[in-house]
């Protein structure tokens, strides 16, 4: 039988702002560290903010967010 799913513990659903953050740092870090490996350029070490931004400029120029 079905459960009801309401918005606190649907996964699917809004998420907090510092859990939110949480989540695009950790995606973030593996994006960059994924760059490395494949690549060899390292911006591991570039300013969060600053990549941060750059990468949801491009996610939205290429319209995939």
């Amino acid at each position: 039988m079905a459960v009801p799913v309401d918005a606190a513990t649907d996964p699917t659903g809004p998420r907090p702002a510092a859990e939110q953050l949480e989540l695009e740092t950790l995606e973030l870090r593996l994006l960059l560290e994924g760059v490395y490996r494949h690549y060899g350029y390292d911006f591991r070490e570039y300013a969060f903010a600053s990549l941060r931004r750059r990468v949801w400029r491009r996610v939205h120029a290429e319209q995939l967010g």
